[in-house]
């Protein structure tokens, strides 16, 4: 009996110290070198570099890939953002190192992802 009052004791102590952590220091956010802070209203078009962490995928609407950044509008970024290409004539492939220009946007979250 003494045990199980010792293991509520503590659960309620680790309850407690999640609270205050959320009320203290809220919700995460972002780094300051993170691409989603670069996300405008309204939208403008920004210029990025970066690497290929896998093949491009293609679909019947044009194809898609996993870019690691380097820079947006020459500014020195860490993240990670999806490349949207309207058409694929060329196989992109991983490691390659990819210039674009164009507008970012926040993700369209799908339940189900498409496969």
């Amino acid at each position: 009996m003494r045990r199980r009052r010792s293991a509520d004791a503590i659960a309620l102590c680790l309850l407690a110290l999640l609270v205050l952590r959320g009320v203290l220091w809220g919700a995460p956010t972002p780094s300051r070198s993170d691409p989603s802070r670069l996300i405008q209203t309204p939208p403008a078009a920004v210029a990025i570099s970066g690497r290929l962490l896998a093949d491009v995928r293609r679909f019947p609407s044009g194809c898609s890939g996993l870019l690691e950044l380097d820079r947006i509008d020459a500014r020195r970024v860490d993240g990670r953002t999806e490349l949207q290409l309207p058409e694929c004539p060329a196989p992109l492939l991983q490691g390659w190192r990819v210039q674009a220009t164009g507008v970012l946007r926040r993700q369209r979250w799908q339940l189900f992802p498409s496969p």
